[in-house]
């Protein structure tokens, strides 16, 4: 048994594709079907995705230049809340994520994605993270009042960025301030 190096033309050919947290920097993964080929040094738990969803995370980061992501403009971002008013949730103990497309000039909302928080004190379910990470894979960002490093990594090996420095302020203008801010760099 081998693991299978996926090219972002041959992914969108598989319906699901395991990544595991602990290799950011690489896609290699394995079709679901084959799941039981996983090698012991990647027994960590695997976040799993459609082919589609990494395909569009491996082109994103060969988009760069001079080591700098290019954005397109409107970006989908993820923004853990309570009140629907600021950015007023740990990223582990949110309930849901309401998800906005953002440009410099707007913030739209487009939905509100229900999750089982993950946070039990000092530890957190493997299960609800995946979760998680599976229903805001789709995003640029997510943003929370405050984000664990455990969470921040895996979120970076999915290719979402974790943003925590607009914690209990207001979500339209941190989100607009975001997106001048990914704009003039």
């Amino acid at each position: 048994r081998t693991e299978t190096v996926l090219s972002p033309r041959s992914i969108l050919q598989v319906p699901w594709v395991c990544l595991w947290p602990d290799k950011p920097d690489s896609f290699v993964g394995f079709p679901t079907g084959q799941s039981q080929a996983i090698a012991p040094e990647h027994a960590r738990s695997p976040v799993c995705v459609t082919g589609s969803q990494i395909a569009g995370l491996m082109l994103l980061k060969m988009q760069t230049t001079r080591g700098r992501e290019m954005v397109d403009f409107p970006l989908k971002v993820a923004v853990g809340t309570k009140t629907g008013l600021g950015i007023d949730v740990h990223f582990g103990h949110a309930t849901q994520f309401r998800i906005y497309e953002v440009s410099p000039q707007q913030c739209v909302l487009l939905e509100s994605r229900e999750v089982e928080h993950y946070c039990h004190g000092k530890h957190g379910s493997d299960s609800a993270m995946q979760k998680i990470l599976f229903t805001i894979s789709d995003c640029h960002a997510v943003f929370s009042a405050m984000i664990g490093d455990g969470p921040k990594a895996k979120l970076a090996a999915i290719g979402v960025k974790s943003v925590s420095d607009y914690g209990y302020e207001a979500i339209q203008e941190s989100l607009l301030d975001y997106a001048a801010r990914l704009n003039a760099a």
